[in-house]
C-alpha cells in the first residue's frame, strides 16, 4: 500500500506555490498539504499508521506538499521530524515521509531507535 501511495504521489505534477517547511502544522498521521490525497486513501492510511502505533510503539507521519522550491528536501523532513516531535521522546521510535510532489522527490526520516531496524 505504501509503495503505491509512493508511486502515485510521485507521478503527480500539481501546480503551486513553493511551502514554508517551517509553517506547517501537525494535522494527525497523514498530512496532505499538497491535496493528492481522496478521502478514502487518505482515512486507510491514517487506519494503517493507527494501527502500526498500537502494534509497535512507532508513530507515523506521511506529508505531501506541492513544492518545496529552494529548501533542501532533506532538511525539511529533519526538521519536521523534529518540530513536530515525531516518535516518544524516551524511544525515538518515530518515522517521516515526506513527499514533495511537483518536485518528484521523497525523503525517509527516521528516528534513532528504529535507525537498527
Amino acid at each position: 500500500m505504501l509503495a503505491r501511495f509512493l508511486s502515485i504521489l510521485l507521478g503527480l505534477s500539481a501546480l503551486a506555490a513553493a511551502v514554508d517547511p517551517h509553517t506547517l502544522q501537525p494535522q494527525g498521521y497523514v498530512n496532505d498539504f499538497a491535496g493528492v490525497l481522496d478521502p478514502a486513501a487518505r482515512a486507510d492510511l491514517a487506519r494503517y499508521c493507527g494501527a502500526v502505533e498500537r502494534a509497535t510503539g512507532v508513530q507515523m507521519a506521511l506529508v505531501t506538499v506541492d513544492t518545496l522550491g529552494d529548501n533542501n528536501i532533506e532538511d525539511a523532513a529533519n526538521d519536521l521530524y523534529h518540530r513536530w516531535g515525531i516518535g516518544k521522546k524516551e524511544t525515538d521510535e518515530g518515522l517521516l515521509l515526506l513527499l514533495a510532489t511537483k518536485d518528484h522527490h521523497s525523503r525517509l526520516e527516521v528516528g534513532r531507535g528504529l535507525e537498527p531496524t
